[in-house]
């Protein structure tokens, strides 16, 4: 964790690779900070040559399929449908 020079904002640190921003006087929440993933917003529709696993892993890392209604949850892909 660390305060502002200003003692307005303090900034605190995850092991989920995120940090966030704090309001000092209420400790309200104002912002989380997230870095990319490797495969962020990587396109893989369509992609061959890879196995189902390697697909969960892609997706799990960020990667996207177009006209999927598929999601990642602690690296397993589900559906809505």
């Amino acid at each position: 964790m660390s305060l502002s020079a200003d003692g307005r904002l303090l900034a605190s640190g995850s092991f989920d690779g995120t940090a966030r921003l704090w309001d000092a006087s209420n400790r309200a929440h104002l912002h989380t900070l997230r870095s990319d993933r490797r495969y962020e917003r990587v396109d893989v529709t369509g992609m061959t040559g890879v196995t189902a696993a390697q697909r969960v892993s892609l997706l799990a890392l960020g990667a996207i399929e177009r006209g999927q209604a598929t999601e990642v949850s602690m690296g397993v892909p589900f559906s809505h449908s």
